[in-house]
């Protein structure tokens, strides 16, 4: 599942930023133990979110076969101090 976001005003020219990306089960509005999320790409490294120049995003393609069915929270880390989280369902 590719996992995009792309940064804009001030932050647009940030093109080198080491984004983090992790996973957690959520159940019961409990969140989980937090993963390290893996890719199902070779142009991944480990965790780390890849800039693409020609569409101004930064990409992960996050392998999913190996997380159970169930909502999952999605956090990247942009080394900012702010949450960036999103929650997705697998069935």
């Amino acid at each position: 599942m590719p996992v995009k976001f792309q940064l804009t005003a001030a932050s647009a020219a940030l093109t080198n930023l080491p984004a983090l990306i992790y996973v957690s089960p959520l159940s019961g509005g409990v969140t989980g133990s937090e993963l390290e999320a893996e890719s199902t790409s070779a142009a991944d490294s480990a965790n780390v979110f890849r800039y693409d120049g020609s569409s101004g995003q930064y990409i992960f393609n996050l392998a999913t076969k190996t997380l159970t069915q169930g909502t999952w929270q999605i956090r990247i880390d942009l080394q900012d101090g702010s949450p960036h989280t999103v929650t997705v369902s697998f069935k």
